[in-house]
């Protein structure tokens, strides 16, 4: 029995399976995102609660340009 069988039993198509695949780790992302940018912010950097908001309020864009943009200034800015 191969792996295209097994999952057609249960009713995933390709296509379904690497949606789901692409979801559920774009959610993963983004909740790494949300955690890391709060745990900024108890640190004492406040200059990241506007990105924790927009983190929050555009799912995975957001997490995305925190990753590409956010991160990389609160490196450089702190001591």
């Amino acid at each position: 029995m191969n792996i295209q069988t097994t999952f057609g039993m249960i009713g995933f198509s390709g296509g379904e399976l690497l949606f789901l695949t692409l979801s559920l780790a774009l959610t993963a992302f983004w909740i790494g995102m949300l955690v890391e940018c709060a745990r900024r912010i108890l640190n004492g950097d406040t200059r990241q609660v506007g990105w924790l908001i927009v983190i929050a309020l555009t799912h995975g864009f957001g997490a995305l340009a925190y990753f590409f943009l956010g991160r990389r200034s609160a490196t450089v800015a702190q001591p």
